[in-house]
């Protein structure tokens, strides 16, 4: 299966809680938002019930993911590509 590279980067609490500004990840070559999402779960538990929804796994409402600069997403089956910047950050500012 073919990999893709996408550089994710955190801020307010999620980089509080990881200790982690920036951090590039290979995900499979079709990967959605949803993909992103289990890969954080696995790699930092400690974002669930804080960053991400324990049951749902949906990130909770005061986040977004910015795609790019462009995109402000919540949508999981977002699809990912290639080198794609993503923004994992409060709605309501702050960094």
């Amino acid at each position: 299966m073919m990999q893709m590279k996408v550089i994710l980067e955190l801020y307010s609490a999620a980089r509080y809680l990881t200790n982690i500004k920036e951090i590039e990840i290979d995900l499979k070559e079709e990967a959605c938002l949803r993909d992103l999402v289990v890969y954080l779960i696995n790699k930092f538990p400690q974002l669930l019930g804080r960053v991400i929804h324990t049951k749902t796994h949906k990130i909770v409402e005061t986040f977004k993911f910015n795609i790019n600069g462009k995109h402000m997403v919540n949508d999981l089956d977002f699809k990912l590509h290639e080198g794609d910047r993503i923004l994992l950050f409060p709605i309501d500012g702050g960094g």
